[in-house]
């Protein structure tokens, strides 16, 4: 088929720009052809992923994503395709990889937190996604609260307010009676300690019993 003849089948649907490809979404799906001297050719068909870092903040008590915690794996894989790989962690949790960037954690098989933390999977034997997922913008995570990837310490601990728990290494809050967010930061001076020059790079939300008992 011709590139004029999708463009009359596909009206609106039709990109403004077509390349060595065309792109367009069908429902929930993202269709795709590959494009050569004006002839489509190969097809492949995926699941439309919105940019959810971006468009859904993270609630800790509630859901990740849009995601709501209990999900199950199939339901996850489901709504945002495969992922890199799986691991098999300690005790029941189990890890669903996305790009080097986000992990979904399970515990008995049901959704119950994420790491959130860029090229955190870049190491040792792991060649884990070395594009990001394209449910993943990095370093734009941002919870319903206020509590966003970039902001200082001092911001994070004010927002927390009497939720915060310690700090040191990282920082954590309790939210809702069995979620805990733990943040990490990176410090751009050495030679400066303070809260104000620290900023929040990654995060990481599990069950609190989950911590506790690490």
């Amino acid at each position: 088929m011709t590139l004029d003849q999708a463009k009359a089948i596909l009206g609106d649907k039709f990109p403004e720009k077509v390349d060595c490809e065309l792109s367009y979404k069908q429902g929930p799906s993202r269709v795709t052809f590959s494009v050569f001297d004006k002839m489509l050719g190969g097809l492949s068909i995926k699941p439309e992923v919105p940019n959810l870092l971006t468009d859904l903040p993270i609630d800790p008590a509630k859901s990740i994503f849009g995601l709501p915690l209990g999900m199950t794996q199939d339901e996850v894989i489901a709504r945002l395709g495969q992922p890199a790989c799986k691991l098999d962690l300690r005790k029941g949790k189990t890890a669903l990889i996305y790009g080097s960037d986000l992990a979904l954690s399970f515990w008995d098989g049901l959704l119950g937190g994420a790491v959130l933390q860029e090229g955190v999977f870049n190491y040792r034997d792991f060649e884990l996604g070395a594009d990001p997922h394209n449910a993943l913008h990095r370093n734009a995570w941002s919870f319903t609260n206020g509590i966003r990837c970039g902001m200082t310490f001092a911001e994070f601990k004010k927002l927390a307010g009497k939720k915060f728990l310690y700090d040191g290494c990282y920082g954590a809050y309790a939210d809702g009676p069995s979620k805990v967010a733990i943040i990490s930061y990176t410090t751009a001076n050495d030679n400066d300690e303070s809260d104000e020059s620290k900023a929040l790079h990654g995060s990481t939300i599990e069950p609190l019993k989950a911590s506790l008992n690490q």
